[in-house]
């Protein structure tokens, strides 16, 4: 239904809402299944912009089967292959102008029929970005965990704590044109950086998140996930205690290697994300979250940073623990870090000797 007829039959006109699906080989029943759901959204006035990664020949074929009786989707097959990030950010770079919010879809999830009707309807002046907890189920739809969050709660209000553990996972999430447009281009990859993990930063650096306390969606496991139900960090929550017994491991070479990788991986992931919101963000954003932009932009170079953050992790731990402890995950790395510089300016200080 477009926006006239809705004002022919004389009901208010609905925004339109567009779908970025990022697509590579689906699997075919689950990706019939996605469509269908979709279709069944109680939400009409949609559209569903597909950017498929290159799928095999055979693959698309099928696809634009399941999807031509409705022109309501657009399937557009990237030139080269882009990997499931950047095949996002095309994906992105093709929503329509005129649609005032976006949603995001995975190639083979389930959408409830009232999910995108739901998330809308909790949109205030304030909200920027709003999504939803979801149900874990297997490839057979038997059900593995009724809610995502087992091990921490979901994080809807503290930027710093978004910027090191996530909440938003993308098919959970509506969120408005405007987050869109400081999203795009997305940043540079670094680590295991995620489309999904930089819009909910832009989108809570910009404005107010809100969740949606129940499943909307089934969220299926399987061995094509590129993420998958669990945390990223080990066993949690993490503890200052458990930094304290990890500190040892750097007298080590495995251990060294080990905080080398977290450096690389999340030190640096978080620094750059926190730089590219400064960039994009810093001048709009609350006098509060600009404060938590700067220390994390200075993750890798400051150890006033590594301070506050160490407080900020003992804070966390004596309550809701909104990160799992990732706080003392990431000091683990910029301790490695710190060391090594200091270990290369003796080096460059020690007296050559003379024979």
């Amino acid at each position: 239904m477009n926006n006239a007829e809705n004002s022919s039959i004389g009901k208010p006109i609905q925004p339109l809402l567009a779908v970025a699906m990022a697509t590579y080989n689906p699997r075919l029943p689950a990706f019939a299944g996605q469509i269908e759901s979709l279709k069944a959204q109680s939400y009409r006035n949609w559209r569903c912009v597909i950017s498929d990664d290159c799928s095999a020949d055979e693959t698309l074929a099928e696809m634009k089967k399941i999807i031509r009786a409705d022109n309501r989707f657009v399937l557009s097959v990237a030139p080269q292959r882009l990997g499931f990030y950047y095949n996002f950010e095309r994906a992105l770079s093709l929503i329509p102008e005129q649609a005032e919010y976006v949603a995001l879809a995975d190639q083979d999830d389930f959408w409830y029929p009232d999910k995108l009707e739901t998330l809308l309807s909790n949109f205030d002046d304030e909200t920027t970005l709003v999504y939803s907890d979801m149900r874990i189920v297997n490839a057979a739809g038997k059900t593995i965990s009724e809610t995502f969050w087992v091990q921490r709660p979901s994080n809807c209000s503290d930027l710093s704590a978004m910027l090191l553990t996530n909440s938003v996972t993308g098919a959970s999430a509506v969120f408005r044109r405007s987050v869109l447009e400081l999203a795009l281009p997305l940043p540079d990859r670094i680590g295991d950086l995620h489309h999904d993990h930089w819009i909910a930063c832009v989108a809570l650096a910009a404005g107010k998140l809100k969740w949606v306390n129940r499943p909307l969606y089934d969220y299926i496991q399987h061995d094509q996930n590129v993420t998958g139900f669990g945390e990223p960090v080990g066993a949690l929550p993490l503890s200052l205690t458990t930094f304290y017994n990890d500190l040892p491991r750097l007298k080590t070479a495995e251990g060294r290697e080990m905080a080398r990788q977290i450096y690389f991986n999340q030190v640096l992931k978080i620094a750059g994300l926190a730089q590219a919101l400064e960039a994009r963000c810093g001048k709009t954003s609350v006098r509060q979250k600009r404060f938590a932009i700067r220390r994390m932009a200075k993750l890798d170079t400051s150890l006033l940073s590594a301070i506050w953050l160490t407080a900020r992790g003992v804070k966390r731990g004596q309550s809701a623990n909104l990160t799992g402890g990732a706080e003392f995950h990431v000091l683990l790395g910029i301790c490695w870090h710190f060391l090594s510089r200091l270990k290369r300016w003796f080096v460059a200080k020690r007296p050559i000797a003379s024979f």
